[in-house]
Protein backbone atom coordinates (compact mmCIF):
# COMPACT_ATOMS: atom_id res chain seq x y z
CA UNK A 1 0.00 0.00 0.00
CA UNK A 2 2.88 2.61 1.01
CA UNK A 3 4.38 1.66 -2.46
CA UNK A 4 1.09 2.38 -4.03
CA UNK A 5 0.21 5.95 -2.45
CA UNK A 6 3.99 6.90 -3.07
CA UNK A 7 3.49 6.39 -6.92
CA UNK A 8 0.26 8.50 -6.86
CA UNK A 9 1.33 11.31 -5.16
CA UNK A 10 4.72 11.68 -6.55
CA UNK A 11 2.74 11.48 -10.13
CA UNK A 12 0.90 14.63 -8.88
CA UNK A 13 3.34 16.46 -7.54
CA UNK A 14 6.03 15.52 -10.57
CA UNK A 15 8.42 14.36 -8.88
CA UNK A 16 10.64 10.90 -8.36
CA UNK A 17 9.68 8.80 -5.81
CA UNK A 18 13.03 8.41 -4.34
CA UNK A 19 13.37 12.40 -3.73
CA UNK A 20 10.90 12.09 -0.96
CA UNK A 21 13.11 9.58 0.98
CA UNK A 22 15.98 12.36 0.20
CA UNK A 23 17.16 15.70 2.25
CA UNK A 24 15.56 17.49 -0.57
CA UNK A 25 13.63 20.64 0.31
CA UNK A 26 11.92 22.02 -2.72
CA UNK A 27 8.46 22.80 -3.02
CA UNK A 28 7.42 19.82 -5.12
CA UNK A 29 8.95 17.14 -3.44
CA UNK A 30 8.15 18.73 0.00
CA UNK A 31 4.82 19.17 -0.87
CA UNK A 32 4.81 15.24 -1.98
CA UNK A 33 6.68 14.29 0.73
CA UNK A 34 3.75 15.86 3.19
CA UNK A 35 1.03 14.73 1.64
CA UNK A 36 2.47 10.66 2.32
CA UNK A 37 2.65 11.56 5.78
CA UNK A 38 -0.66 13.37 6.02
CA UNK A 39 -2.71 10.45 3.67
CA UNK A 40 -0.53 7.53 6.30
CA UNK A 41 -1.51 9.64 9.60
CA UNK A 42 -4.94 10.35 9.05
CA UNK A 43 -6.41 8.05 5.96
CA UNK A 44 -4.19 5.05 7.25
CA UNK A 45 -3.47 5.95 11.36
CA UNK A 46 0.40 5.49 11.32
CA UNK A 47 2.05 6.96 14.26
CA UNK A 48 4.19 9.98 13.58
CA UNK A 49 6.69 7.73 15.29
CA UNK A 50 6.08 4.91 12.63
CA UNK A 51 6.42 7.43 9.41
CA UNK A 52 9.55 9.18 11.25
CA UNK A 53 11.23 5.81 11.58
CA UNK A 54 10.49 4.80 7.98
CA UNK A 55 11.65 7.61 6.64
CA UNK A 56 15.05 8.74 8.53
CA UNK A 57 13.02 11.89 10.26
CA UNK A 58 12.72 12.91 13.70
CA UNK A 59 8.60 12.50 15.16
CA UNK A 60 8.61 16.14 15.25
CA UNK A 61 9.49 17.12 11.37
CA UNK A 62 6.76 14.16 10.93
CA UNK A 63 4.01 16.18 12.80
CA UNK A 64 5.20 19.50 12.14
CA UNK A 65 4.58 18.31 8.49
CA UNK A 66 0.95 16.51 8.93
CA UNK A 67 0.06 19.45 10.71
CA UNK A 68 1.06 21.69 8.04
CA UNK A 69 -0.54 19.54 5.53
CA UNK A 70 -4.11 19.48 7.08
CA UNK A 71 -3.59 23.81 7.71
CA UNK A 72 -3.58 24.04 4.18
CA UNK A 73 -5.90 21.61 2.83
CA UNK A 74 -8.46 23.40 4.82
CA UNK A 75 -7.39 26.45 2.46
CA UNK A 76 -5.89 25.54 -0.51
CA UNK A 77 -8.18 24.82 -3.60
CA UNK A 78 -5.40 23.03 -5.38
CA UNK A 79 -4.37 20.97 -3.02
CA UNK A 80 -8.01 19.80 -1.82
CA UNK A 81 -8.57 19.08 -5.08
CA UNK A 82 -5.13 16.90 -5.77
CA UNK A 83 -5.90 15.71 -2.08
CA UNK A 84 -9.24 14.13 -3.49
CA UNK A 85 -8.00 12.79 -6.65
CA UNK A 86 -5.46 10.80 -4.64
CA UNK A 87 -8.00 9.19 -2.29
CA UNK A 88 -10.63 8.41 -5.21
CA UNK A 89 -7.72 6.51 -6.65
CA UNK A 90 -6.54 5.05 -3.48
CA UNK A 91 -10.21 3.13 -3.50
Amino acid sequence: MLGKIEELVCSFFDVDRCDIYERNSTKNVSNARSMVWYILHYKYQHSCEAIAKHYSRTRRNVCYMVAKTKFLLARDKELQCKYNKICELLK
